[in-house]
């Protein structure tokens, strides 16, 4: 199944991390499990390897993939996520995904 992401975005790679951070949140690709190469992912979504580049560098550093050389591109363990961060959030919310409780925030707050 071929996917063309191409649109009016503004760069081409924000949708493709939109689209494998919400794969990913959703339990798509599991915790531990391998993301598709770059070069696999290039042909699905028709971008270029700098967009799909910029797209995984952008989830490591939202914590969401880890990078082992020679071996790929890992989901990282929720512990990792830094789910306070904006882009982060947006994707989720954007996704209706709730990334912590209210509950679990309030006491975060009172640690601070």
């Amino acid at each position: 199944m071929k996917t063309n992401l191409k649109s009016s975005k503004k760069y081409l790679y924000d949708e493709l991390l939109g689209t494998l951070a919400t794969m990913i949140l959703k339990g798509e690709y599991p915790i531990g499990s391998q993301l598709p190469k770059e070069q696999e992912l290039c042909l699905e979504y028709g971008l270029s390897r700098t967009s799909v580049r910029e797209a995984l560098h952008s989830l490591r550093n939202m914590g969401l993939v880890i990078s082992r050389p020679k071996a790929g591109t890992f989901v990282a363990d929720r512990l990792q996520w830094k789910i306070l961060d904006s882009l982060l959030l947006d994707i989720a919310d954007e996704a209706g995904i709730e990334l912590f409780k209210i509950s679990e925030l309030e006491r975060f707050r009172r640690v601070i």
